[in-house]
């Protein structure tokens, strides 16, 4: 599978800087969880990672990742958006739920990733489902 091209690093706020780690580094906090696989039962895995004000929840349940954003996806937090995306991408679900309902405000660089999400998503067969919880978030999203 062709590993989808990544944005460019978003630039850098004067006087500000970034709070997502960076890679290899450990997030602010970090949880995992996985159930048992008898039969009958579902594998789940989760992880909750903060990022700055944006806190960032995958599940993977068989086939299938949702990816849950809860907070403010800005500068500073969406690169960290961009890695859970490219991960869930390179992992190989055939599919992925991007849920914003969470989410209370974004920026231009958070709208960036979305977008660059369901453009990547459109290339590799539309894996991807965006769930804008706001009415400001799905009138920035072109259907």
């Amino acid at each position: 599978m062709a590993r989808p091209a990544m944005l460019p690093p978003h630039p850098p706020l004067p006087g500000r800087t970034a709070t997502s780690p960076k890679p290899g580094q450990r997030c602010d906090r970090a949880h995992s969880r996985s159930m048992g696989t008898r039969e009958g039962e579902l594998d789940l895995i989760s992880s909750v990672r903060q990022h700055g004000s944006l806190t960032i929840r995958t599940e993977d349940q068989d086939h299938s990742r949702a990816i849950r954003a809860e907070g403010e996806l800005d500068i500073a937090s969406a690169p960290a958006l961009e890695r859970s995306l490219l991960h869930a991408f390179e992992s190989g679900a055939s599919s992925i739920v991007l849920d914003l309902s969470e989410v209370r405000f974004i920026d231009a660089a958070g709208l960036r990733t979305v977008l660059w999400a369901q453009q990547h998503s459109r290339d590799a067969a539309d894996r991807v489902q965006i769930v804008a919880g706001s009415a400001a978030i799905r009138r920035m999203l072109p259907s």
